[in-house]
């Protein structure tokens, strides 16, 4: 302990004075490792059914809000047939009123545990900290296309660094999934200028 103290110390007495050399500690002293509080992974609501019984962060355009006498539902993809942000009526009066007209085609954040229900990936939220707007795509969203590294850049080849780069290709992938849907769907639908022979 008092080896312990010693080190602390002559951390402290460098940081106050300015030093800009190293103190190094004794040689037979056991490094004690820093508390590093748990940070939830961000990921696309898309891919919220790999991460059941997790807490994360579920970034999402809502596509839908349905509000019942039991509880409000957010619809992160057409016909809540994807992940869904649920609100018991217990819980509503901890929210806006006009949470439907705030969310409906924004893209949001919603953190928590990510639990199923009839077999489709969901999550409670009790608590308006739970939810909130995205900030515009950019670094920190999984909405945007994430930025490629410049060309002198190296991967030191850590499970941490493949990692990041599976996420900015899945977020890659998410998108063009997206856009491919958009483009089938408007091409499936009947046009209404076209004459009838």
């Amino acid at each position: 302990m008092r080896r312990v103290l010693v080190v602390v110390a002559a951390f402290a007495l460098t940081v106050t004075t300015g030093s800009a050399h190293a103190v190094e500690p004794p040689r037979d002293t056991v490094p004690v490792p820093a508390v590093v509080a748990p940070v939830r992974p961000m990921i696309q609501g898309s891919r919220a059914a790999e991460f059941v019984g997790q807490e994360v962060t579920v970034e999402g355009r809502v596509t839908a809000i349905h509000e019942s006498p039991l509880a409000t539902v957010i619809g992160f993809s057409q016909n809540f047939a994807g992940f869904t942000a649920s609100i018991m009526a217990a819980d509503r009066d901890k929210f806006p009123t006009d949470l439907a007209t705030r969310l409906r085609d924004r893209v949001v954040r919603v953190s928590g545990t990510v639990t199923t229900y009839r077999g489709k990936p969901e999550m409670a939220v009790t608590d308006p900290s739970q939810l909130m707007l995205a900030p515009a795509p950019g670094p920190g969203s999984v909405s945007a296309a994430q930025p490629t590294p410049a060309a002198g850049a190296t991967a030191d080849g850590t499970a941490e660094e493949i990692r990041r780069a599976l996420v900015r290709i899945e977020a890659r992938l998410d998108a063009f999934d997206a856009r491919l849907r958009t483009l089938e769907q408007a091409a499936s639908e009947p046009a209404d200028d076209v004459p009838a022979r």
